[in-house]
């Protein structure tokens, strides 16, 4: 287990040629007297890269919640926030992430607002953070989707609310700064982080951007178009599957996942909530593109084992030649022969040739020894 420890520092662990035993696990726990600083909403202070080793189930527990701002989904679905108090309303560092027709922009905040179950630190939410501005406004500026930006003042003592109590106070001054519809836009807790660990296996992965018309999303299986990628249909064949995303990736924009090895449960997206056993199979929903359902007609994956932490499944990486519309393939690769392929038949004739001419050579050099024997017999 690689856990926290509220230093505020990440590092990095490099695993070459090692065999793993078990699963990894990436803890979010911080020592006692951590700062205030260190309580970011991505609390994983180390990035585990893998090389060259053994297949690994690695679990991510971040689930600490931090406060979200997000438009609608759209095809120019954008968030951009500034303003006096921005770095109080969502850090120094937000995460900002764009959105599609099917996914909504979003602005994470840097910081925490709440800390994982065994922790104690009142400092981290968000009534102690905003304080009581009822004299001094929390004032910022959002623009959504391209439109002029809009100031938003909350004149509000936040210090005796709850988490959710700030969060309802911050929609009634977005609201009522956008004229009173904010068209389903708005602020809410997330916890972005969870199962969504830092881990790189850069042999076992793949990258190519996501030219499909939908969003891919962390844990769709993807299919292969040319060198980039799309999410995957059940009526894709299995030589064109590609691998399991890493993350979100709205069309357009480059996609990472994994092509070979162990991946665990809460790494991957289901179509409903499958009751997983050893053993089972798993292929793309025929009504969810991306989407796994248990299936054993072009299936994918296949269930190893069955933990406390949620199944570990292995990606199965003889698809390329399973299931029956994978004959027309076979049939063609049955039929090849070297002609068909000149660098690997001119090297083959070539040899042949070689070996032909040496095979000539030595039955001369067999009748040239017996006539000599002869004509020495003679003499």
């Amino acid at each position: 287990m690689l856990t926290s420890s509220g230093a505020g520092i990440v590092s990095p662990v490099i695993a070459r040629g090692t065999v793993f035993s078990g699963h990894i696990r990436l803890d979010s726990l911080f020592l006692p007297g951590a700062p205030l600083s260190a309580h970011r909403a991505n609390r994983f202070e180390y990035g585990l890269i893998v090389q060259g080793g053994s297949p690994v189930d690695v679990v991510g527990v971040c689930p600490v919640l931090a406060l979200t701002l997000a438009s609608a989904p759209g095809p120019s679905s954008a968030v951009v926030v500034g303003g006096r108090d921005v770095a109080i309303l969502l850090g120094a560092r937000p995460d900002i992430r764009v959105g599609a027709a099917d996914l909504a922009a979003r602005a994470i905040s840097g910081d925490a607002a709440t800390v994982p179950p065994g922790e104690f630190e009142p400092r981290v939410y968000l009534p102690a953070r905003f304080g009581d501005r009822s004299g001094n406004p929390l004032t910022f500026t959002v623009a959504f989707d391209g439109q002029q930006p809009v100031t938003v003042s909350a004149a509000v003592n936040f210090s005796g609310m709850s988490n959710d109590g700030v969060v309802s106070a911050l929609n009634t001054a977005l609201a009522s700064a956008m004229g009173g519809s904010t068209g389903g836009r708005g602020f809410s807790l997330t916890a972005p982080y969870d199962n969504r660990p830092p881990v790189f296996q850069p042999d076992r992965e793949g990258r190519g951007l996501n030219v499909g018309s939908t969003t891919i999303l962390h844990g769709m299986a993807l299919a292969w178009s040319g060198h980039d990628v799309r999410a995957m249909t059940s009526t894709d064949a299995t030589s064109l599957f590609a691998g399991f995303a890493i993350g979100d990736a709205v069309p357009g924009r480059p996609a990472r996942f994994l092509r070979t090895g162990w991946i665990g449960q809460a790494q991957l997206r289901f179509d409903g909530t499958p009751s997983i056993q050893p053993g089972d199979r798993f292929q793309v929903s025929a009504s969810v593109p991306g989407a796994l359902v248990e299936g054993t007609d072009l299936p994918l994956l296949v269930v190893r084992s069955v933990e406390p932490h949620g199944a570990c499944l292995e990606i199965i990486e003889s698809v390329l030649f399973t299931g029956d519309t994978q004959q027309a393939v076979r049939d063609a690769f049955a039929s090849v022969t070297i002609d068909d392929i000149p660098g690997v038949r001119d090297a083959i004739n070539g040899k042949a040739a070689v070996t032909y001419v040496d095979s000539k050579v030595a039955d001369l050099q067999s009748q040239i020894a017996a006539l000599r024997d002869q004509l020495s017999g003679t003499f």
